[in-house]
Order: C-alpha cells, then structure tokens, then sequence
C-alpha cells in the first residue's frame, strides 16, 4: 500500500474510505495490495475482477444476499494461527470456530458455481467435528456423543442431583467426584478436538482469505457503479483517457448539483505540458491522473469513460503541499527536496508517473521560469512519463514536448456582474486543446479579479500599468 500522505493528497484515501467494506479480513485484504508493476499480473488482475463482476451481474440479489452474511462472519485468524503450536483450545475459541464454518458454509451455498477466486472452500467436516450431534446450532458444547463414558457419567450426574437434599454426604462426595471425572474427560476431549483441528488449518486459513476477497471485490463492484469507473486496457507504449476525471471532487459537485466536466488527454515517454491560466483545473488533472495510474495498478477499474495505460514503476506529484512545511522549511525549499527525490528515481533507470504542479512558482519568476524549463529538458529525455503544468511563457520553446492547453475562461463571459468564488467554475472551460508552436499564457487574473467583484479602480490601474509594460517592450 502507499503512503498516507500521498494516498489522502492524490484523492485515493477518499476512494478507499469509500469501500463498504464489511469484514475485517476484506480490510486486511485492502491493507495488503500489492502496488503491482508487471502488465501480465495487472491484466490477470483485472481478468479476476472481470469474471467476478459478470458473476454477480447474473443473478441481481446475490449481492445483497451475500452481503448480508458476510455481516455475520467473525475474523478468527488469531484463532487458526494458534492451531499446531500444542494449545489445547477453550470452549470459546472452539466456539469461534464452529461459528466461522457455519457462516461461511451459508456463504459457500450462495455461491453456485462461483469464479475460482471467490470460491470457498466446504468446512462440513470441520463442522462434523465441532457439531457432532448435527444440531447446526453456532454454540459450543462438549457434547454426549464424544464419549460414551462422558454420557453416562453425566446421566448419573443428573441422577443424584435429582435426589441430593444438599445434606447427603454420600451423595455429595460421589457428585464431586463425578464432576472432577467429566472434567477431566472433558480436557481431554478439548485437546482431541485440538489436534484434529490442526490438519484443517491451511483450509480455514484459505477460507478466511477467499472470504476476505469476497468482500472486498463486492465492494469494488459498488465504488465502479457509484462513480462510474471503467475497466482500463493496459498498454505497452502511451497511457490515454478519454472522460478522465477526478472522483472525489466529481462527488462533491453532484453533491451541489453540478457536474465535473472530463478531460480527453494522451501521455507519451517524456514530458507532456500543460499550460494555463490559474483557477483552470490543471491541480485537478494532475489529482485525476495520479489516481488513475494508482488504482490501476493495484487492480481497480479507472474513473474515465476510456483508458488506456501503461504501467510505471512509482507516481510522484508535487503539488506544493508537502509535510516538508512541518519542519521549518520554506515552500520552495521543500519543492525543491521532493524533485530531488524524483530525479534520484529517474537515475537508478526506473519508469514513473512524475506530476509537477505549477513547479517553481513560490521563487521569482525569472529563475522560477528558467527551473521548469531545466526539469523539462531533464525530465524529456528519459521513459518515464512527466507532465508539467505552469503558467509561465515560453518554456516549451525549442523543446521537443507535447503541449496541451487549458481553455479557461469563457471568451463570451459578461463581466459586468459580480460572481460568488465558488460559482467561478460554471465560467470556466477545462478541456485540454493541443498546441503547436508558440504560445503565450492566456493573461486571465484581471477577468477571475472583476467577476469577482475586485475594486474597479484596483483593476483600471492594473490594466494601464500592462498597457505601459507591453509599450516598453
């Protein structure tokens, strides 16, 4: 699994937060994903999920149905791993047991003729020996039937009770004597019971993984049908969406009734620029493909209505929010530590995802400028894929990269009437247009600053004081 930090900063927190998962062997099975590198494992992984989604598509109340016995399953692997080390068990632990391979037996007859990843292996004879008088009842007894010596002196037990006035003391000896006897035959039936569990431990041990994965696929298949993900192609040259967007922040517009508008966008080996300017999503599309290129490769369907993607070997996103700040260093200088951290990666010869949000903009703008355009050059020389978003001109200039930019702003906005902050994204564009050539950033602050609603005479001074740069120039 991937670091907290970076999973709550690229969105994928909020995505596993989202996973109704019900057991607590579906959250170990979370916990321990393999972040997987290799195309052949990511594609067997999705084939898995595949097969399991067309499974449960057949048949439209098994999902509920097995979501409701999963509620009833019990983690007992503290138990299971106890078997073989020479513990005689407890009723309670016995218990745990039995009521485990009771659920799960429920759980194994729901499934009929199941994908073999969800299929749970049959626990009756374990059930057998811990229900021997076939009551099916998930309580435990050490029960007549395991000995006929037992029963008898359990009957005869319940024989002086009968008679016994508490006085007796016959009677009474010959009662002590009999529960010290059932006891002892009861210890040694616990110890059989024990040992005979033993042989059983790798089937109880894979039936608490399969149902684990149970779980967790279900919730898979939920977290697909709420946001809309669909199943990526994995792809040996470029990584391209079509529709790709960013599910925690999509959530949260329908939440207030909007919609989040998607993004078609292809990376290629080398660095892909991005180039708007401020408040036009590009944070958001870094976030979107950050996520993506994550929950693929640990198996997930991607939020996009197309993709195709190329495995990397490590996602890097430096966004200008970093733990770094905890520790006293500047904003800059803390920047400057994650893309070290990045280029040390490059080095060793190894394949990533390495997204720069707005690089160098906490420094002045001249050095500012001239570092994206060094990282750029660094950065499109080698495999991996790089993309670069930055609202500085002219940094792709004699550079061999692929340039997107951002459309922004409305070219047909009415200006004249004063906007709320958070009703600014309904004036904005976010589609990515290809460019070639020369560009220039589009100059968009002073349009954001009217609508909203900035002191006009605050703007007039900045518009004249551009008009006097432009002439000097």
């Amino acid at each position: 699994m991937i670091e907290r930090d970076f999973a709550e900063k690229i969105g994928f927190t909020y995505i596993k937060n989202a996973l109704d998962i019900i057991t607590p062997m579906g959250r170990k099975h979370l916990e321990s994903l393999e972040y997987l590198t290799d195309p052949e494992k990511i594609e067997a992984e999705l084939r898995i999920f595949d097969e399991i989604a067309r499974y449960i598509a057949c048949n439209l109340s098994l999902k509920d149905n097995l979501k409701h016995r999963l509620c009833q399953l019990r983690d007992i692997s503290g138990v299971v791993k106890r078997l073989g080390t020479g513990e005689t068990f407890d009723d309670i632990a016995l218990f745990e047991i039995k009521a485990f391979c009771i659920e799960a037996e429920e759980l194994r007859r729901l499934l009929v003729t199941p994908p073999k990843s969800i299929e749970i292996p049959e626990l009756s004879e374990v059930i057998r020996l811990l229900d021997p008088e076939g009551f099916g009842m998930k309580s435990f007894y050490i029960y007549d039937a395991y000995s006929v010596e037992l029963a008898a002196l359990r009957k005869r037990k319940r024989e002086l009770e009968g008679l016994s006035d508490g006085d007796d003391v016959q009677v009474n000896e010959e009662l002590n004597d009999l529960i010290n006897r059932i006891g002892d035959i009861e210890d040694r039936i616990r110890t059989m019971l024990t040992e005979r569990l033993s042989k059983y431990r790798e089937l109880l041990e894979e039936a608490l993984e399969k149902v684990g994965f149970l779980d967790f696929s279900l919730a898979k298949l939920e977290i697909i049908e709420k946001f809309g993900f669909i199943r990526p192609t994995v792809s040996d040259s470029v990584t391209e969406y079509v529709g790709l967007f960013e599910p925690q922040v999509s959530d949260e517009l329908k939440k207030k009734g909007k919609e989040f508008q998607p993004v078609d966008i292809q990376l290629q080996p080398g660095v892909t620029l991005i180039t708007g300017a401020n408040m036009t999503g590009k944070t958001v599309l870094l976030r979107s493909l950050a996520v993506a290129q994550v929950l693929f490769q640990f198996g997930f369907y991607v939020p996009a209505k197309r993709a195709k993607i190329k495995p990397v070997d490590g996602v890097f996103f430096l966004s200008g929010d970093y733990q770094s700040f905890k520790h006293g260093l500047s904003s800059f200088a803390a920047e400057m530590i994650q893309l070290n951290t990045a280029v040390e990666f490059l080095k060793v010869g190894k394949r990533g995802l390495f997204l720069f949000d707005e690089l160098a903009r906490n420094t002045n703008p001249h050095e500012g400028k001239a570092i994206v355009k060094s990282v750029l050059r660094r950065f499109n020389s080698s495999k991996s894929f790089t993309v670069i978003t930055t609202h500085y001109d002219g940094v792709s200039r004699g550079e061999n990269v692929h340039h997107y930019m951002v459309k922004g702003l409305r070219e047909d906005i009415d200006v004249s009437g004063e906007v709320k902050p958070e009703t600014l994204t309904e004036y904005t564009d976010y589609s990515l247009v290809k460019v070639k050539g020369e560009y220039q950033v589009p100059r968009e602050a002073l349009k954001v600053a009217t609508l909203l609603g900035v002191d006009p005479v605050i703007i007039e001074t900045a518009r004249e004081l551009l008009d006097e740069e432009t002439e000097l120039h």
